[in-house]
Parts: structure tokens; sequence; C-alpha cells
């Protein structure tokens, strides 16, 4: 929402594109798109907990990518919907930052759709010609952290060169970006969404949560409300796990999971003065989507 509604500002037609890791029999009353992808209505249904009939509630052309379908037909589907719906870019957006792993943590959290989509993405994007960026809000706030704090910092000057800048709603559209996330959430349990949209609206500090998975005390940070944008082909190539999943798919993320059992610490700039510096490369939604245009000619 936070760059959709941005997005229909500028005249544009955002269309929603949903990873989950399902498969297409799991969702009832939705349309197939290809064996791995779904357009979903408001009326569709599932036993999953889905978002999305719900974003489609509010009239936007949304679609699900289920994983378990395997990596060739997620990768088939989405390069049939850039062929069918004609876009030039594909944002992808994640809360949390379990999307920003190099593969040699200690404990991995929920990184396992996070890791197949940014591959698949990757893969897609580059067989096909579109742009695809990688947006990271809430960074940092997994409820409870199961990627530490100090390694996520490590791992952010790691990608450094796949850094784009980072991202608000601006000013005029900000109510109707919390409105909308509102509507979701006065429907919908998600944690991360409730944080981000605390940020976002400015409610910082520390605040008491009971939501979904999270209870307790947590701090939440100005730049929480951010998005941090990376160049997704870019990043893939940068995380050796991302690589990994790339070529071998569940193979790579069955070994990832054997590996990163051991505790391990990480010396290093605390998170706080890391992200401080990613906050000073600014982008307007404009001049990100300027820059891809201006990058795409000159190829």
């Amino acid at each position: 929402m936070s760059l959709a509604m941005p997005i229909r500002a500028l005249g544009l037609k955002p269309v929603v594109v949903s990873f989950n890791d399902c498969r297409a029999d799991a969702i009832d009353d939705a349309e197939s798109i290809g064996k791995a992808v779904l357009r979903i209505t408001p009326n569709s249904r599932s036993r999953l907990r889905l978002l999305e009939p719900l974003v489609a509630s509010l009239d936007f052309e949304t679609y699900l990518v289920c994983l378990k379908e395997g990596r060739d037909e997620v990768i088939r589907g989405l390069k049939s919907l850039s062929e069918n719906l004609g876009f030039e870019v594909f944002i992808a957006v994640d809360l949390g930052g379990d999307s920003l792993l190099y593969g040699d943590e200690p404990s991995l959290g929920s990184y396992k759709a996070d890791m197949m989509s940014l591959a698949a993405l990757s893969k897609a994007s580059e067989e096909q010609g579109f742009k695809a960026l990688l947006a990271v809000g809430a960074l940092g706030l997994e409820g409870g952290g199961v990627l530490s704090l100090p390694h996520l910092a490590r791992n952010l000057t790691r990608f450094t060169d796949a850094y784009l800048g980072c991202y608000k709603p601006p000013a005029e559209v900000l109510s109707t970006v919390l409105n909308a996330l509102n509507y979701l959430l006065s429907r919908g349990k998600s944690a991360m969404l409730t944080l981000y949209r605390d940020a976002l609206a400015g409610a910082v500090g520390k605040r008491r949560y009971d939501v979904a998975y999270m209870h307790g005390e947590v701090l939440v940070e100005p730049y929480h409300g951010y998005m941090f944008i990376f160049d997704a082909p870019l990043l893939c190539k940068l995380s050796k796990l991302c690589r990994e999943v790339k070529e071998r798919w569940v193979q790579a993320v069955k070994e990832a999971t054997k590996l990163m059992v051991k505790p391990s610490k990480v010396k290093g700039q605390s998170i706080n003065v890391v992200v401080q510096k990613l906050i000073r490369r600014q982008v307007s939604l404009k001049e990100l989507l300027q820059q891809l245009e201006s990058s795409s000619s000159k190829s």
C-alpha cells in the first residue's frame, strides 16, 4: 500500500503480486493463470492466512504465486505475467528483513519463502528483462529477531552495492496509505504490518503488542517506517544463500537449515549506525522510477 497508493497518484497502474509457500489447489475461488499463479478476487478463500483477497477488495488487480509448485513453474509464471501485463518494474516488499540473508547466520527465521521469492524473481527478471527491486520495511523488527541485529547490520554492509536508497510515502498520500493499512489490519492479523503501520504513523518508542505471534514490548524506531530499496538481482548475486536457492531451490533451503544451527557472535557496527548511513540516501518514488527508466534506456 505504501507503494501502490503513490503509484496510483502518479497516474500509473499498480498490480499486486504476492508470494506464498503454498500450492495452487489450496486456494478456492481463484482463477488459474498457469500452474503456479492465481488471480485473486475479493471472494477467494483458503485455510491459509491470506490478505490478498482484502487487497483485491481495494480495487487492485491481485495475483498470488505459489512457491510449492516448483522453481521452474514459478519462474515461468512470473515471466508469463510480465508478458501478459506488460509491467516494466517489479517491486517486491518484505517487512522485517529476512530477505537480507547472506547464508552464514546462526539461525534464519522465516526465510524460506523470502529466499525462494527473491531467487525466482531475480531469475525471471534477468531472463525477461524487467527491473526487479526489493523494498524492506520495518527493518530488523522480526518479532524477536531470529536474524540478530548484529548479523543484519553486517549483512547491510555486505549488500551496499545493491542499495538504491530509502523511501517513505509522501505527505500528500500518507493518510490514504494509512487508511488502506488500517482497513487490512481491521480484517486480518499481521504483527509485522502492525509494526510498520505504527512506525509510518509516527507511533514510535517502546510499545506493548499482542497481535498474532507477537506478545511483549517492542522498540519501534522512526527508521522502521522507511522502505530500504535494493536492486533484487544484484542483491541475490551478493547473497550466498540466494545464489544457491536460485540454482538448487528446495534442496539449498534444506541444506542451509541444517548448517545454521550453531550459535555465533558477530562484531561490527551497530544496526543504528548502519541504518543512519543508509537513510542519508533518500529517494522519492518518482525519482526512483526515473532512475530505472534512465538505466533501462542506457542498456
